[in-house]
């Protein structure tokens, strides 16, 4: 059987004896650091919000900088150059605007 050799430390060390730094341990510290200073910072009066899902997840959402409503998109509002939600700006989607009205379909006649 081999005897245990003294290193350059002067001391026998042993793989168990040493801390261990794993990538993937690293990676999910620096996330979760990220994460946080993300959610601290205040871009261009946007403030982000974040909320608990069902299964210990969590959800990042913008706050409307004019109504304060907690959303995932926000929009350039073309008069005011802005970012702001669909409400605010009063962005409808397409089927909204023309509601009741007959869409023509060219090509399937």
């Amino acid at each position: 059987m081999k005897s245990l050799q003294v290193n350059y430390f002067g001391k026998n060390i042993v793989l168990e004896n040493c801390k261990k730094v794993n990538m993937k341990d690293l990676l999910k510290t620096v996330k979760e650091r990220l994460k946080y200073e993300l959610m601290s910072v205040e871009v261009e009066g946007i403030t982000f919000i974040q909320t608990k899902t069902n299964y210990w997840g969590i959800r990042y959402w913008f706050s409307c900088p004019k109504c304060e409503r907690k959303i995932s998109v926000l929009y350039e509002n073309p008069a005011t150059h802005t970012l702001e939600c669909r409400l605010c700006i009063g962005l409808k989607y397409k089927k909204q605007r023309f509601k009741g009205m007959i869409e023509e379909k060219i090509g399937n006649l």
